[in-house]
């Protein structure tokens, strides 16, 4: 009675080395089980290995733009600031011209 039960499981076990069911899910072909072997690999190891380096390429990313944003708010007062005096000395007339007019300047003082 319950013997025979217990040998038809038996046989039916991929570990009996006889011949699998077809039904049983568990049994695989060696192409198959590389596949498997592939993916379980990858969900465990390579997937979390890839988004940790991707994470910490972004945060470094972050942290590059946030020192980059400070360097651009420490320097643009002072690079306006040296735009500005610049377009001012552009404004004023050449040292020629203002030396020009002091020369003419001190001839009509000694014509007097």
């Amino acid at each position: 009675g319950g013997g025979g039960i217990h040998t038809e499981s038996h046989n039916n076990s991929p570990h009996t080395g006889g011949e699998s069911s077809p039904t049983a899910p568990w049994v695989l072909n060696s192409a198959t089980q590389t596949v498997v072997d592939n993916i379980v690999t990858l969900l465990r190891y390579d997937l979390p290995m890839r988004f940790q380096q991707f994470k910490c390429a972004l945060e470094s990313d972050g942290a590059v733009s946030k020192r980059l944003y400070l360097i651009k708010m420490e320097y643009r007062a002072p690079f306006r600031a040296f735009l500005e005096s610049h377009g001012m000395v552009q404004r004023n007339p050449k040292l020629e011209t203002v030396e020009r007019y002091l020369k003419m300047q001190q001839e009509e003082e000694e014509e007097k």
